[in-house]
């Protein structure tokens, strides 16, 4: 682990640990949280089909983020008592995708 300068006065930093601009990183990022597309069946399908009204529907949630945080994920944290993402995200799972494709019938 390499030396960093320490920011605390009296302390040595001989471990690499210890306040320090070096490990603090831009963490701006564009996330696509959740869409979703709804298709209403038309009248005529329907109707053959002797329901009331039907609907398929993709969804997703988590879709992408495009930043250049050299972490998994720059909303996340591994500080369980921070309402602000936390210190650090050292050994922490970015968050996960998901999708859901369905169909909705109204009988």
């Amino acid at each position: 682990m390499p030396i960093r300068p320490s920011l605390v006065l009296g302390e040595t930093n001989t471990y690499g640990t210890g306040a320090s601009g070096l490990a603090v990183h831009d963490a701006s990022y564009i996330k696509l949280k959740s869409a979703s597309l709804n298709y209403e069946l038309p009248a005529r399908l329907v109707s053959k089909l002797h329901i009331r009204t039907g609907m398929i529907y993709v969804s997703g949630t988590n879709l992408f983020c495009i930043t250049s945080y050299p972490g998994p994920d720059p909303e996340i944290s591994n500080d369980p008592y921070s309402l602000i993402n936390g210190y650090s995200d050292a050994a922490t799972y970015p968050t996960m995708r998901q999708y859901s494709v369905g169909l909705r019938l109204g009988l």
